[in-house]
């Protein structure tokens, strides 16, 4: 699990995470509000660099101290 944590706090991850965040709020703009409600948490947590399910594992939300912590093991 730590590496699936450690692939969405890089900054491929970050990037990915912020452009799907854009397309499915877009689509949900012609689609459905709904959509527009569920892409704005990706394009939020990549843009304030927060990790949402890493607390769940006793870690860090927060980008930095995440791959800090990460980097170590």
């Amino acid at each position: 699990m730590r590496k699936i944590i450690k692939n969405i706090s890089s900054t491929g991850g970050r990037n990915a995470k912020f452009i799907g965040g854009a397309i499915i709020s877009s689509a949900g703009l012609f689609i459905s509000p709904i959509l527009v409600v569920v892409g704005i948490l990706p394009l939020l947590t990549a843009i304030f660099d927060l990790c949402i399910i890493a607390p769940i594992f006793g870690l860090p939300p927060e980008g930095e101290k995440l791959r800090e912590i990460l980097k170590k093991t």
